[in-house]
């Protein structure tokens, strides 16, 4: 049985109430050049006004994506810190995100990139027809990513309700909109370690006397050939989840753009 906001959250949490967005104390009754009473935060820095929203939010086209990405790079707690607390752009946001990652994670499969695993079955293949075959492939893997974005979204929204946080539905799927950078990273991770479980065993032939790292390294490819992809989806998959835990703790007690 789905849990419903009035049964886990406290009424002064309610998703119309002005909430300090560092403890959670109601402000709404505060005069706007006062502080809060529990963590001394200035009134004005908790109002929907002081999140004018990330580039994106405010101008959707490639420069904004592009803007975004690199101030998630540079300070992802001030970008999500700043995001408007409002459901547009969220799902066109993750979708060219998502898309973007599934071409990527596709490519090598179908034989696009110079290190993927099927090009010496795949000579002579015309590429127009490999683009079907690509498009295929990358709609399912933008679904697994897809899936598991849905899945992260739940369960932040879960750990809210169970920590008393007021983690709204918008502010949850701003956070994985904006997180979903990560599933970028990902991919191209995924694509380099299919690169490196391609070329370290012919690296690992033509080094003269075949040191003993080499000796280890060829053991490990042989035992365990889909290490390196494996390794590298990882550390995309913990950048992903390190951007929504950041994010969740920076709209937490979020005031939406109507508060």
């Amino acid at each position: 049985m789905e849990l419903t906001a009035a049964t886990t959250t406290p009424p002064n949490h309610a998703s119309t109430a002005l909430l300090c967005e560092s403890c959670g104390y109601p402000i709404g009754d505060l005069p706007t050049s006062s502080a809060c009473p529990e963590c001394a935060r200035p009134i004005s820095e908790s109002l929907p006004a002081s999140r004018p929203g990330s580039p994106w939010q405010n101008r959707p086209g490639f420069v904004s994506w592009l803007d975004t990405a690199i101030r998630l790079i540079r300070a992802p707690r001030t970008l999500f810190t700043s995001i408007r607390i409002t459901p547009s752009g969220s799902n066109r946001l993750l979708f060219i995100n998502l898309s973007l990652a599934g071409l990527l994670a596709a490519a090598p499969w179908v034989g696009v990139l110079w290190f993927d695993p099927t090009r010496g079955s795949a000579e002579g293949a015309i590429l127009l027809v490999r683009i079907p075959i690509l498009i295929a492939y990358a709609a399912v893997f933008a679904l697994v990513f897809w899936i598991l974005t849905r899945i992260e979204c739940f369960g932040i929204e879960f750990i809210s309700r169970r920590r008393g946080w007021r983690l709204l539905p918008a502010a949850a799927r701003q956070v994985c909109a904006h997180a979903s950078y990560g599933w970028i990273l990902a991919a191209l991770l995924l694509d380099v370690g299919l690169g490196l479980s391609q070329l370290l065993p012919v690296a690992g032939q033509q080094v003269q006397g075949r040191t003993v790292t080499v000796q280890v390294i060829n053991a490990i490819l042989a035992l365990l050939p889909g290490a390196p992809p494996l390794i590298c989806f990882f550390l995309g998959l913990f950048t992903f989840e390190w951007l929504v835990y950041v994010g969740v703790r920076a709209c937490r007690w979020a005031n939406p753009a109507a508060a």
